[in-house]
């Protein structure tokens, strides 16, 4: 079954305007299953949170989500994306 495209869904336009998340499934040669929840910037495409566990819960995503503000895209002078990261202080 296809997936339908919501109709109010808008072109993100910058970096950061809009991302979307999924879980990606494997199973790894021993058997255990593996979950991974991707968030990815529909604007750049890239990733600034890949999130591998063998067992998800509802606060696991909340978890995750929370981190966001600290893993920000941004644009170098050359107009290149990036992942920045902002660290704690000293």
């Amino acid at each position: 079954m296809r997936a339908k495209l919501r109709e109010d869904r808008t072109v993100a336009l910058q970096i950061n305007e809009t991302w979307a998340m999924d879980f990606v499934h494997d199973q790894l040669a021993t058997g255990r299953k593996i979950r991974v929840l991707t968030i990815v910037d529909t604007f750049s495409r890239l990733s600034p949170a890949i999130d591998p566990r063998f067992s998800y819960k509802g606060e696991d995503v909340v978890l995750t989500l929370e981190r966001m503000p600290e893993r920000r895209l941004s644009e170098d002078h050359s107009g290149r994306s990036r992942i920045g990261v902002r660290l704690p202080r000293p």
